[in-house]
């Protein structure tokens, strides 16, 4: 992802089917599709129909969701078993200098070797996949089976639910930021999840044959099984969530609005109005007396640069009275930018009110 890429804020919401359960602090697991176009460029270099019919013949490390002999299309298999926009791992450049030659070997090699410093130039800075080598070294000759066999296994995307079964007892919502940009090798980058998402419903390729049917969707609750949950309704609640990870503190605050407890207390930050999401409903829990609302703006125009961090700093004596009551802290967010600095504002607070961080 370069630095031209852009994230925008979306509210996706689930029916749930009859019989599932949630809890708020739980995750929603999404296992995506590949974007379509990345996945006939990959198709398109191994020099293989979309269509093909393809097996494999034994269930093991390669494909392990897959079911042996399984008759499916190459499409489907990179669009939902592998990954394709990782960077380039140097085990992988390892692999594909053994089935080079000459000039190509040699350089593989180098860019393989961990002791060597040209995979940070060529691989790590610039976030080069698998494809991107492929198309540069087109000498290198591969199958659709190796392909597969060298890429990792898709894996499932977790998203804090941002609702509460309390208010919302048959749907289950996210909050999602929908990255699209360009890598800074000017490949168009599109986060995989977030834009399987954004385009629901995502119609099957003609060129497979089933006009008008529904890309696949598997989707599943998941119990955290952490200590992120609420307290009793009469401990006070102080949350922080920046941007999309405000979705959690969303679903706790439908909870507790639903159980009559009002000490909230929610530092939230954006970079600026058009990326206030949900600014009515928290504007509304606001006025009603339910939630004690901090927002700040980091790219307001006429406004100064302000994080979380800072606001926390202003509401020192009513944060360490909550926590003297025994309050609870939630943080939500990016973990190693926000987190370190908020840690370090509340660490202020409790050693000047004799807490002890």
């Amino acid at each position: 992802q370069g630095a031209g890429a852009t994230r925008s804020p979306r509210h996706i919401e689930f029916a749930l089917p009859e019989g599932q359960a949630y809890i708020a602090g739980d995750h929603l697991g999404v296992i995506p599709a590949n974007p379509e176009e990345v996945v006939l460029a990959y198709l398109k270099r191994v020099k293989l129909e979309p269509a093909a019919i393809v097996k494999f013949e034994a269930k093991g490390e390669v494909l392990p969701d897959l079911p042996p002999n399984a008759a499916i299309s190459a499409f489907m298999v990179l669009s939902y078993f592998v990954e394709l926009q990782q960077p380039a791992t140097q085990v992988q450049l390892f692999h594909l200098a053994k089935r080079s030659e000459g000039v190509t070997k040699k350089r593989l090699e180098d860019l393989a070797d961990f002791e060597g410093e040209e995979y940070g130039t060529y691989v790590t800075s610039s976030r080069r996949t698998v494809l991107e080598v492929l198309e540069e070294f087109r000498d290198i000759e591969v199958s659709f089976g190796f392909l597969v066999a060298l890429l990792p296994p898709m894996k499932p995307r977790y998203y804090s639910i941002s609702s509460s079964p309390k208010a919302m007892p048959d749907t289950v919502s996210i909050s999602v930021s929908v990255v699209r940009g360009s890598s800074p090798t000017g490949r168009r980058h599109l986060g995989v999840c977030s834009n399987f998402l954004a385009d629901q419903p995502r119609l099957m390729p003609d060129f497979l044959g089933h006009k008008d049917s529904t890309m696949p969707s598997v989707i599943y609750i998941k119990d955290t099984g952490s200590s992120f949950r609420l307290p009793a309704p009469s401990v006070p609640v102080i949350m922080v969530g920046p941007g999309t990870g405000f979705a959690p503190m969303r679903g706790f605050i439908q909870d507790r609005v639903a159980d009559k407890a009002r000490h909230n207390l929610l530092f939230f930050g954006c970079r600026n109005d058009s990326d206030f999401i949900y600014e009515d409903e928290l504007q509304a829990w606001h006025t009603a007396g339910w939630l004690d609302l901090h927002v700040a703006f980091s790219r307001k125009e006429g406004s100064p640069k302000t994080y979380v961090q800072h606001l926390i700093a202003t509401q020192a004596k009513q944060i360490a009275e909550m926590v003297q009551q025994g309050g609870h802290i939630y943080v939500c967010g990016d973990a190693s930018r926000m987190a370190p600095d908020v840690r370090a504002a509340f660490s202020a607070i409790f050693e000047g009110a004799g807490l002890g961080a």
